[in-house]
């Protein structure tokens, strides 16, 4: 493997790389580890609630997993996808700090809504993570 792999905190902490602004967040959350081939490695960092990865329709309590895809994960009482973490990890200035170009697309159905560090995300009515106090990227409420 050529390069390094580039470590993101996930957190309702304003010091996170990405900040999920829900009381059942942990301030530190979890950590995600990039790769420059582009997986994905997820670790719980002894959150109050935990986190739990949703594959294939399964659920189990998760402490540390190499993401897929399709996962999901429910972080606290926060559920969000994979592609969605990723995309908020993207646009936390990941870009500045090289992270890979397979690892960088957004989802499909992202609508090229950018998040800045810091920014406090809540989950919309419709389920998609987005800006607090801000319109919906997928249902523009």
């Amino acid at each position: 493997m050529v390069g390094e792999e580039l470590k993101f905190t996930v957190g309702r902490d304003a010091r996170c790389d990405v900040v999920l602004a829900d009381d059942s967040i942990s301030r530190r959350h979890a950590e995600l580890l990039v790769f420059p081939d582009g997986m994905l490695f997820f670790t719980d960092c002894a959150s109050s609630l935990g986190s739990v990865l949703i594959r294939d329709g399964v659920e189990r309590p998760v402490h540390q997993d190499v993401l897929m895809p399709d996962d999901r994960l429910r972080l606290g009482e926060l559920e969000l996808s994979a592609a969605d973490l990723l995309a908020l990890v993207r646009d936390s200035g990941a870009r500045g700090r090289g992270l890979p170009a397979s690892a960088a697309r957004p989802p499909d159905d992202s609508g090229g809504e950018r998040w800045a560090r810091g920014t406090l995300l809540v989950r919309c009515d419709c389920g998609q993570v987005k800006p607090k106090d801000a319109p919906c990227p997928h249902c523009k409420r």
